[in-house]
């Protein structure tokens, strides 16, 4: 079976087959690397919120603080 020929060179099933596989583990690889990079993406998107919700509940507290000092 030829599966691509040129003059230069007629690939045998066997190279075929390899360029297959060859082919599925770099699919493969680069699925686990976008993957990879989405978890970091999120999790720099978390830490992000995290840092957000801290700084609104410092200045919740501060508010709070000066409230209560004023209703005394």
């Amino acid at each position: 079976m030829k599966l691509y020929s040129n003059e230069e060179k007629t690939f045998s099933d066997s190279e075929i087959k390899e360029l297959k596989n060859i082919f599925k583990i770099l699919a493969i690889t680069l699925k686990a690397c976008l993957t990879h990079e989405q978890l970091v993406i999120e999790t720099e998107k978390r830490k992000e919120v995290q840092k957000a919700l801290e700084r609104s509940e410092r200045k919740y507290q501060w508010w709070l603080k000066i409230c209560l000092k004023e209703s005394l």
